[in-house]
């Protein structure tokens, strides 16, 4: 008999180590299969290494006589097995340090202590079982089998465990639906399955059993099943208090959106919004207040929230003054932003400003943009009122810094302004302007006199340069008779008087003769001074323009005068070397217009309609026309944008701030616009002021 070793042997030895490392082998990487399956090639050669030699190990216990003759190599080899033993640990310490770099596993039931309120989606999703893994041997060679994941029934058949998941993290086995819906009472009588996890391989199917058939395991299974039902049905309590919120929600809306229409048809109107009073149902409280009293009757959404405001339910009644404002505002800048993208769209625009005296004696600046609106199927020429420009200083250079200030906010291009005028007079008189005799306001005669009566000396050196860069002889003509002419008193010429008249300066004239000559003849020759300006322009703009505007002029014009007509339009749309259109490529393609435009085109907005239809083909005359329809006739929008002032800014609201007579006329003047207001928009823009304000999103 051989005497029984109290060591291992040296062979032993090797073949516990070649164990180790194939079970650390087989641990590094164990989650990479979640991102790649480059490694299960190499894990299934180690795993049948193992097995091999664990065959080669059985050999070598049954072979006693060569234990003797390897003892000697054994005891060489005995320390150096001591120190590759402890290598590979440290290579699997780096490694479980960088797996902590990945992503949480949702389906690790390892994981799950490490999240927060994820059951709902869990159970929604269901357990996850991967059969592909390859299980790690313990320290007593054992490991999970898949086969647990089915029950032996006593009548042959196999029932799912369904409710069994494995961690890969952590190599032990959990109880899906205990794991999930334990309470602090249970969690000690379910044990491991429910809390860290079980690894008792060799007890693991008494341990199943055990806990597949207690009561616990089975209300949870139930609370399980129940949960899975109402989520597929969508019916669970958080979804009934989802409903409640989201009713919740509808209903402000609702009410804001009502009251949104209230302060858009009051704006809309003229009307004032407050009154003496501001509390619901009392006297003189204000046309907005009465109006939602109104809709109350009616509507039960507004009475309901009528009721919670008269039994301070809701602290926030949204009926304030101050809501009002913004709401004012909300709509005004959403009009704004509007007008201010087709703007951009048309590109080129012309500017149209007055001023006039509000009720407080403040001078309000008109700012009207003119555009050719050409976003819609149809193109429509629209003059668009931005706003009213309180000025301190009426000079034109004041007027032009305001309207540089407004263009800058609305982030328009001053370049693309088409028909400015006055350049000359600016560069030599400082705050000079030029004002029309108002033929209605005749106490504005005297202003209109005064700046060429202070400033003679320079508005004749502006003559003289004007005279001397102008190409137009006309032009030029006029303004060195101008700078010629000396202004002096003009002589009093008296008539001869005869010896029996009264010895008076003054001759005496009847009522008639009076009328005649103080107020007839006086209005005769405003009338033709003021019809010879104006025709005096037109005609400047017939040279450039008149051979676009009238279309049988262009159809019969010889091809010589119709080239010298673009090359001239050419040099007036050009700007700092720049021009907006080119003169022979507009001569060629008007050639080709003027014999393929339809029949019924017989305005120069049918042209330009005419030419969108037709894609790009003609672009410079599309340019030409477009700049054409852009310069205005009249300045009427902005006269008429006084009368809505005053119907706005009375004495009586003589106070108004200025961003609110700005809003209130822009609902007012721009009703058009404001109909196509979404009021999606303006509940999420007023949702979004505050946090208060959520339950509206």
């Amino acid at each position: 008999m051989f005497p029984i070793r109290k060591q291992l042997s040296g062979a032993e030895k090797r073949k516990k180590k070649q164990k180790e490392e194939a079970l650390i082998q087989i641990q590094v990487g164990s989650l990479n299969k979640y991102f790649t399956n480059s490694q299960k090639a190499e894990q299934t050669e180690v795993a049948e290494q193992l097995n091999q030699d664990d065959t080669d190990n059985m050999l070598h216990d049954q072979k006693h006589s060569e234990l003797n003759e390897l003892q000697n190599e054994d005891q060489k080899q005995y320390g150096n097995d001591k120190v590759e033993v402890n290598m590979p640990e440290n290579n699997s310490d780096e490694d479980i340090n960088q797996e902590i770099v990945f992503p949480l596993n949702v389906d690790d039931p390892g994981n799950w202590d490490k999240m927060q309120n994820i059951r709902d989606f869990l159970v929604e999703r269901g357990p996850r079982k991967d059969d592909d893994i390859l299980f790690p041997l313990d320290n007593t060679g054992r490991h999970f089998n898949p086969s647990h994941y089915k029950r032996q029934l006593p009548n042959g058949e196999k029932s799912d465990r369904r409710w069994l998941v494995y961690s890969i993290s952590m190599d032990k086995i959990f109880c899906f639906c205990c794991k999930l819906f334990k309470t602090q009472r249970t969690t000690m009588k379910l044990g491991h399955l429910a809390d860290e996890g079980y690894k008792d391989w060799k007890n693991i199917s008494r341990c199943l059993s055990l806990h597949e058939t207690s009561k616990d395991h089975i209300d949870c299974m139930t609370s399980w099943i129940e949960l899975e039902r109402r989520l597929r049905k969508k019916k669970t309590i958080d979804e009934n208090i989802q409903v409640a919120i989201n009713k919740e929600r509808e209903h402000w809306k609702q009410v804001l959106k009502r009251i949104i229409a209230v302060v858009q048809r009051i704006a809309k109107n003229n009307l004032p919004l407050r009154g003496d009073n501001e509390k619901l149902y009392v006297e003189n409280n204000g046309i907005f207040l009465q109006l939602i009293e109104m809709i109350a009757e009616f509507d039960p959404i507004m009475e309901e929230h009528l009721r919670r405001v008269q039994e301070r339910q809701i602290h926030y009644t949204y009926l304030g003054p101050k809501i009002q404002n913004e709401l004012i505002q909300m709509l005004a800048a959403e009009v704004r932003s509007s007008i201010v993208a087709k703007i951009k769209h048309a590109k080129y625009f012309t500017v149209i400003l007055d001023c006039t005296p509000d009720a407080s004696h403040e001078e309000q600046m008109s700012l009207v943009i003119r555009c050719v609106d050409d976003s819609e199927n149809a193109i429509v020429v629209e003059e668009f009122w931005i706003g009213f420009l309180k000025v301190n200083e009426t000079s034109g250079l004041g007027l032009f810094t305001e309207l540089k200030n407004i263009l800058n906010n609305l982030e328009l291009d001053i370049d693309n302004i088409r028909g400015q005028g006055w350049q000359i007079f600016k560069d030599h008189v400082q705050g000079l302007t030029v004002k029309p005799l108002s033929q209605t306001r005749w106490e504005s005669h005297v202003d209109s006199v005064n700046p060429i009566k202070d400033q003679t000396s320079k508005i004749r050196d502006a003559l003289i340069d004007l005279a001397n860069i102008s190409d137009d002889s006309k032009i030029k003509s006029e303004a060195e008779g101008l700078a010629s002419f000396e202004l002096k008193k003009k002589r009093i010429i008296r008539r001869k008087r005869q010896f029996d008249e009264i010895n008076s300066e003054e001759v005496t004239q009847s009522p008639k003769e009076s009328f005649r000559v103080n107020y007839f003849l006086f209005i005769i020759d405003q009338a033709l001074s003021s019809l010879q300006t104006r025709f005096e322009q037109f005609q400047k703009y017939e040279e450039t323009f008149g051979f676009l505007f009238s279309l049988e002029r262009l159809k019969y014009i010889d091809d010589d005068s119709l080239l010298h007509s673009c090359v001239n339009l050419q040099e007036s749309l050009t700007h700092d070397g720049h021009s907006d259109v080119d003169g022979s490529d507009l001569y060629l393609e008007l050639k080709l217009l003027r014999h393929s435009l339809p029949r019924e085109s017989k305005r120069a907005i049918d042209v330009l309609n005419y030419l969108k239809k037709m894609d790009s083909c003609y672009p410079n005359a599309y340019i030409a026309y477009q700049i054409l329809l852009t310069i205005p006739v009249t300045v009427a929008s902005a006269e008429r944008s006084f009368s809505k002032l005053k119907l706005i800014k009375t004495y009586l609201r003589s106070t108004m701030s200025q961003e609110r007579l700005n809003g209130l006329a822009m609902l007012s003047i721009e009703k058009k616009v404001v109909e196509k207001v979404d009021y999606a928009n303006l509940i999420n823009t007023f949702a979004s002021k505050t946090t208060r304000r959520a339950i509206f999103k």
